[in-house]
C-alpha cells in the first residue's frame, strides 16, 4: 500500500514537472492528471470551467510551487471529465496563469459558455485559445455586455473585482 502511495506521488510529480517545463518552453500546456496525458493539437476552444480559481502568478516567481498548489487545492475539479490542469503566459503580461481548463468544438458554443462561467464566477475569461489552428480569440464585446449587465444589476463592475494571485 505504502509503495503504491509514494509510486503515485512520485508519477504525479513528474507528471507536474513536465508540465513547467512544457510551459516555460511554449507559453503554455494542457493537461489531465488522472491518466496523466497532455492534451494534443485538437481542434477545440478552450477556456477556464471556473474562472474563480485561476491562479496568476508574476514572472519570476517559480511555476512549480504555485502549480503543486493549485493542483493540491483543486484535484476534485480537475478530475471531472470535461476539466484539464490549463497553464499559459499571458504574452501582454508576461503573467502565468494556471487554471481549471474545458472545451468546446463550436467557437460559438464555447464563446456562450465562457460567457456564462464569466457570468457565474463574477470573473472575466479574457480569451478562448485553439491549440490546432494556433489562434487566440479575445472577448471584448462579451466583457463590455458583462461589465453592463452588472452595472445594471448594482453588483461591482468586473474591472474592480479583485484578481486572485498566488506568490510562492
Amino acid at each position: 500500500m505504502l509503495f503504491s502511495v509514494l509510486g503515485a506521488r512520485y508519477s504525479l510529480h513528474r507528471h507536474l514537472r513536465q508540465i513547467v517545463l512544457l510551459t516555460y518552453r511554449h507559453g503554455g500546456v494542457t493537461a489531465r492528471l488522472e491518466p496523466a496525458e497532455l492534451l494534443g493539437a485538437v481542434d477545440i476552444w478552450m477556456f477556464p470551467k471556473y474562472p474563480a480559481k485561476t491562479v496568476i502568478v508574476p514572472p519570476g516567481r517559480a511555476l512549480m510551487p504555485a502549480i503543486r498548489t493549485f493542483v493540491q487545492l483543486h484535484r476534485a475539479a480537475l478530475c471531472e471529465h470535461d476539466a484539464w490542469l490549463g497553464t499559459w503566459v499571458s504574452p501582454i503580461t508576461g503573467y502565468w496563469h494556471i487554471d481549471i481548463a474545458t472545451g468546446c468544438s463550436n467557437l460559438d458554443e464555447a464563446q456562450q459558455q465562457a460567457f456564462a462561467y464569466s457570468a457565474r464566477d463574477g470573473r472575466t475569461i479574457v480569451a478562448l485559445y485553439n491549440l490546432h489552428q494556433r489562434r487566440t480569440v479575445y472577448l471584448g464585446h462579451m466583457i463590455a455586455a458583462l461589465t453592463t449587465n452588472r452595472a445594471e444589476t448594482g453588483t461591482a463592475p468586473l474591472s474592480d473585482t479583485p484578481m486572485k494571485r498566488y506568490i510562492p
